[in-house]
């Protein structure tokens, strides 16, 4: 056996292991999450390269689908760049969305094996919720996991707490008590380090979360299930009760000191008038919106005018994704956005049917774009590397596993 059939053979276990890195240190070290998705994207970069030497540039109407959408997302930005003659800089975020489409090239022809990606997503909701938990009551970090923006962080542990929570009904259908039985230990920590972290906007998603996991498994919803909710909600009502009526006190506060009082430097008081005045700018803009650069223009011009509260001159985004994209690239900056969400929810909802790996696998894709969707309407999710690496790099690699898994039906499996 020659060099290159043993790198071709021990690609499929370094792909696994890439992902489960990904996950794993995603929220402990700022800088694991880009050197890993640049990882992967340069050897689909090699495989794309192959394939259009060997004119082998083919693509399923699905994967056509999804690059479509990922690369006009792209493409809106270099062209806002240009009519509004903005810095280079600002493609930095989008290009995400192209890198992903590389690392998919190779998780597709580099298939991981689904069962390391389970254990990757077990073993980081676990330590991700234990971290917290730590940080919180013995360092008494103020804001948890200091590596990231805790609103970003606070969206990525609901995330792997869902994911935890769909990885139960996918061990209960296989009949694997202890796999269920770590899966619900690791998705309560992660929902308490969630609750910890204080990010409000993340908890938005549990309710959506719940139910989008229920209703795909609301013909095996067993006694295990609701006692996990009980000992959750105590124990976590034990940890947390305090931080969240906290955070609830100070959110009523921030609507009536805004509504009586026209109070804008709270966080949600800051945040009604970045909305006002990304409508005001949709309103004057529609088209093709003010440019990145031009929003915070806007947004100081608003100030000037007497609009909006001096309290948000200096805020970068809208702290609301759809108002963001919409003020800054118009209309068409809406549909491209919106675009990068449906196109893959849809593509994830038509391929759940298959086996139960298919069905896990697009079951966590809906769970990834659902609950950004929620995250982006109180904050600007992917105007952060964090966010935007975490989205497009996620949807790439369930929507790989979901393929994978497709095209090599389970031979044995336990419905």
């Amino acid at each position: 056996m020659n060099v290159m059939t043993k790198i071709k053979d021990s690609a499929p276990l370094w792909t696994s292991v890439l992902i489960g890195l990904f996950f794993l240190l995603f929220l402990h070290f700022k800088a694991s999450y880009t050197a890993l998705a640049v990882v992967m994207s340069l050897i689909g970069l090699v495989l794309v390269g192959i394939q259009i030497k060997q004119k082998n540039r083919q693509l399923s109407g699905e994967n056509k689908a999804l690059v479509i959408a990922f690369v006009c997302y792209f493409i809106l930005f270099v062209l806002s760049l240009i009519i509004h003659k903005g810095k280079g800089s600002e493609l930095d975020l989008p290009s995400r969305a192209l890198l992903a489409l590389l690392a998919l090239a190779t998780f597709l022809h580099f298939k991981p094996n689904g069962k390391w990606v389970m254990w990757s997503l077990l073993i980081a909701s676990g330590v991700a919720g234990f971290t917290a938990i730590y940080q919180f009551f013995v360092l008494k970090y103020r804001f948890l996991f200091p590596a990231h923006m805790y609103i970003q962080a606070g969206g990525a542990l609901m995330l792997f707490s869902l994911f935890s929570l769909a990885l139960f009904f996918y061990f209960q259908a296989q009949g694997k008590k202890a796999l269920m039985l770590v899966s619900l230990l690791t998705s309560g920590l992660a929902i308490i380090g969630c609750f910890l972290n204080q990010s409000r906007g993340a908890w938005a998603a549990l309710p959506a979360g719940l139910v989008i996991i229920l209703f795909f498994n609301r013909k095996n919803i067993s006694k295990w299930f609701w006692i996990f909710l009980l000992i959750t909600t105590l124990i976590g009502g034990a940890f947390t009760g305090k931080v969240i009526e906290k955070r609830f006190v100070q959110a009523k506060n921030d609507v009536v000191a805004y509504v009586e009082r026209n109070k804008s430097n709270t966080s949600l008081g800051a945040r009604f008038d970045m909305w006002k005045s990304a409508l005001i700018g949709i309103q004057e803009k529609p088209l093709l919106g003010w440019g990145l650069q031009g929003v915070k223009a806007m947004r100081k011009q608003h100030v000037a005018q007497g609009l909006v509260s001096p309290a948000i001159a200096g805020f970068d985004h809208a702290h609301n994704q759809y108002l963001q994209d919409t003020s800054a690239r118009g209309i068409f900056g809406l549909l491209t956005l919106l675009g990068i969400f449906l196109v893959p929810l849809n593509l994830f909802w038509r391929n759940l049917a298959h086996n139960a790996e298919t069905r896990l696998w697009g079951l966590l894709g809906i769970l990834q774009v659902s609950s950004v969707m929620v995250y982006s309407l109180s904050q600007s999710f992917l105007s952060h590397n964090s966010g935007a690496v975490f989205y497009f790099f996620g949807v790439a690699i369930f929507y790989a596993l979901q393929k994978n898994a497709k095209n090599r039906p389970l031979v044995k499996e336990q419905t």
